[in-house]
């Protein structure tokens, strides 16, 4: 159902029927996915991406539609960005790190 009103762009229902869903499953990688890519949507960017990392670590096999993944990566950079402008060097190298792991064409041989 939250799929269905995520379709229809009924974007905080379909928030309800997800969070609803996790609370019922906390392993249903789908529903996390699901409410990640709803919070995108909202520009809730941050919970977008922990939601996103939960989704992976239940299924890491998890197959993401090729929007998805350029907007996930499309956030994780902006956040990198903020990180460096903050000087959060730390939190810069663990973006990057987790930024080739989505994203192999940034990889030099």
């Amino acid at each position: 159902r939250g799929r269905i009103k995520y379709l229809l762009k009924q974007y905080h229902e379909a928030l309800i029927d997800l969070d609803n869903a996790i609370n019922l499953d906390q392993e249903s990688s789908f529903a996390w996915h699901g409410r990640a890519e709803i919070k995108l949507e909202l520009n809730r960017n941050e919970e977008a991406l922990e939601d996103f990392e939960i989704a992976f670590k239940i299924n890491p096999n998890l197959e993401l539609s090729r929007n998805t993944l350029k907007l996930k990566i499309r956030v994780m950079t902006k956040q990198l960005t903020t990180y460096r402008a903050k000087g959060n060097n730390k939190e810069a190298i663990e973006c990057c790190n987790k930024l080739l792991l989505l994203d192999r064409s940034n990889v030099s041989t």
